[in-house]
């Protein structure tokens, strides 16, 4: 109960302001420690992606779980190590290299609740297979998580990589200006666009929008290699520019290998390519229902 109650008096104390898009979130804390956050990225073989925990001085909360077992078993223990109490584990979004640590962590973690959105707990039973028998996420009952009292803010079913439906979630940690993009933005890797159509690419740069309403000071990709100082801004204009070239170089190219050729050729700077050529091929041979 006294939880309860000091998130409900931390949440009064909060002003809010609108952004340009017209969703409400909290302002920063003036008078309170900023949250902390401990990226984790794995490597070339889990694609770059990242986990984060956002924490204060005895809880914290987690953002998505890793992918393969070597990179999960050191998210486990690093978080383990922290002693933090490990309020909750939240999911972005319905792909393995997200949620594929969240058997690990529910067996290290029994008592801690794992949440997805409600619209990806349904993709995630409507594609995993059953016999993985891996843990199925609660719906998350509100659009928001408390961390030492302070509220970190959600911002569901936005178009991302997840094609099959607009199932990715910002995470708003107000008291630094910091957003989790979740795999709406990729940062120093090529973006993974296999699955999408012209159709969701335009409702991602939708999102790509929205994000730069709320003027972050910190990005938090959903994949990153390299390119640490990238301002957000930096980081929105690079997403624009791949999605942008991506339709436009899919409209001329004749074929998948001329696809790959000229998209390196814009972006040679881009680990991963192996995330490209499954992006082309999903171009050039879609895959069938």
């Amino acid at each position: 109960m006294a939880s309860i109650k000091s998130t409900v008096c931390a949440a009064a104390l909060v002003a809010s302001f609108v952004t340009a898009q017209g969703y409400t979130f909290t302002e920063a804390y003036p008078n309170a420690k900023p949250l902390e956050l401990n990226v984790y990225t794995a490597g070339d073989k889990e694609f770059y992606v990242t986990a984060t925990l956002i924490h204060g001085g005895t809880e914290g909360v987690l953002i998505d779980t890793q992918f393969h077992a070597d990179a999960v078993e050191k998210l486990v223990n690093e978080v383990a190590a922290t002693k933090l109490t490990l309020k909750a584990i939240f999911i972005t979004h319905p792909d393995g290299d997200h949620y594929g640590g969240m058997t690990a962590f529910r067996s290290h973690f029994p008592a801690t609740p794992i949440y997805m959105t409600a619209r990806a707990v349904e993709e995630f039973k409507r594609t995993v297979d059953a016999s993985k028998h891996l843990p199925t996420p609660e719906i998350l009952p509100s659009a928001q998580l408390s961390v030492e009292g302070q509220i970190v803010e959600l911002v569901a079913d936005l178009q991302g990589d997840y094609a099959p439906a607009p199932a990715n979630t910002l995470v708003w940690v107000p008291s630094s200006r910091t957003l989790i993009t979740d795999d709406i933005v990729f940062r120093g890797v090529h973006p993974w666009l296999t699955g999408s159509t012209a159709e969701t690419r335009a409702a991602w740069l939708k999102s790509l929008k929205r994000i730069g309403a709320l003027h972050p000071k910190r990005l938090i990709p959903g994949h990153q290699h390299g390119f640490e100082a990238n301002s957000p801004s930096d980081d929105l204009k690079f997403m624009v520019r791949y999605i942008t070239a991506f339709d436009s170089v899919a409209k001329t190219a004749p074929d998948a290998s001329t696809f790959i050729a000229e998209i390196e050729k814009r972006f040679p700077e881009l680990a991963d390519p192996l995330l490209l050529e499954y992006g082309a091929k999903s171009v050039y041979a879609p895959r069938q229902p």
